[in-house]
């Protein structure tokens, strides 16, 4: 019998690994879907909790989160890297852009076959979020759409960034 269109159970979890020691820091496998947008910043209460100070840097996924959540992040000092969603009109302006906007850029420490992707940086604005924000549009990673990463590091390399989202865990 076909199970298309029923409501399934699923499990939602969130696992948070400490990139100095490579240990599981946090994990929450009980997360209802009306409330994973704000896991990053339960997250972030708890690091405070455990630490005394906020995370200095996040690296995660998109669906961790809202652009507004972003601005939180961006207003309690926390460096942050994501991916963005990508929609129809995003990937029409981002292949409107002419290829002299786009430049080559060598990736050292990650071993994949498509180490010299092009990338188009630009700062943009974001409804929902306030401050500046970056996003770097990356094609030749063997995808047919671009990547496209989201970080509030607007001084930072494009290589340092996509490096180091690339060796997440």
């Amino acid at each position: 019998m076909s199970k298309r269109s029923r409501r399934q159970k699923g499990v939602l979890a969130f696992l948070a690994q400490d990139v100095g020691r490579r240990v599981f820091c946090y994990a929450n496998a009980e997360i209802a879907k009306a409330d994973q947008d704000d896991e990053i910043l339960r997250f972030v209460e708890f690091w405070k909790t455990r630490t005394g100070d906020y995370p200095d840097e996040l690296i995660f996924d998109s669906k961790l989160t809202t652009y507004a959540n972003l601005g939180t992040l961006n207003t309690l000092g926390i460096r942050f890297i994501t991916l963005r969603r990508r929609g129809a009109k995003l990937l029409a302006d981002i292949d409107a852009a002419p290829p002299s906007a786009w430049r080559r850029i060598e990736l050292k420490s990650v071993s994949r076959a498509y180490r010299t992707p092009r990338i188009l940086d630009q700062k943009i604005e974001l409804r929902d979020y306030t401050g500046p924000i970056r996003q770097i549009a990356i094609k030749d990673l063997g995808h047919e759409q671009p990547t496209l990463a989201l970080t509030n590091q607007l001084r930072r390399g494009a290589v340092g960034l996509i490096e180091d989202y690339a060796h997440r865990s």
